[in-house]
């Protein structure tokens, strides 16, 4: 039997040494907002050591579901654009090999808003039986604990901490920008 644990993790010191180490940055685009009834259409990843970005991990997916047009008009992927791309199955085997050290338990996983990417994630990998644990943590909850901002969106965030960022609403782009923040924020902490 498949199943995937989501567990959210507290900030502390020992987390960061933790992440000083190895961490992943991750984030989706979808047809819609329900986990169970919508899908995954675009994926980013990316590895982070040392905190410095190493490899990435992005890519369309074709899941056998139509983009509606008011979701076409937030990240521009088209029903086109997956008609060409790889297909579930395929993606979440080459996906499940890169975070192999999240799956296993031995690195966190970061996400901005991340309740909304991991309940996907974890739906999607269960659906397609994959097993394994999902320790993660949350850029926009420690954007809401150590910054004083008029909201938290990434975009916000990003710009606030001058980090460049890229093509807004593509998972990629914002997967990258994610990990970005949780360094910055990181230092911040260190240098208190």
């Amino acid at each position: 039997m498949s199943s995937i644990i989501k567990k959210k993790i507290r900030f502390s010191e020992d987390l960061i040494k933790l992440l000083d180490k190895k961490f992943y940055s991750f984030d989706v685009e979808t047809t819609g907002l329900n986990p169970i009834s919508d899908r995954i259409i675009e994926i980013g990843c990316c590895e982070f050591i040392n905190f410095k970005p190493v490899k990435a991990f992005s890519t369309l997916v074709n899941a056998g579901k139509s983009v509606p047009h008011h979701v076409t008009k937030i990240n521009n992927i088209t029903n086109e654009m997956l008609s060409s791309a790889p297909l579930e199955d395929e993606v979440y085997y080459y996906f499940c090999s890169f975070i192999k050290d999240v799956l296993e338990g031995n690195a966190v996983i970061v996400a901005h808003n991340a309740s909304f990417d991991m309940n996907f994630l974890s739906n999607t990998l269960e659906r397609l039986r994959f097993s394994g644990t999902l320790y993660y943590l949350d850029t926009l909850e420690l954007s809401r604990y150590y910054l004083k901002l008029s909201n938290h969106k990434q975009i916000t965030v990003a710009e606030y901490l001058n980090i460049p960022i890229g093509n807004a609403h593509r998972a990629g782009d914002d997967a990258l920008v994610c990990g970005k923040i949780l360094v910055k924020i990181v230092n911040m902490i260190k240098n208190m």
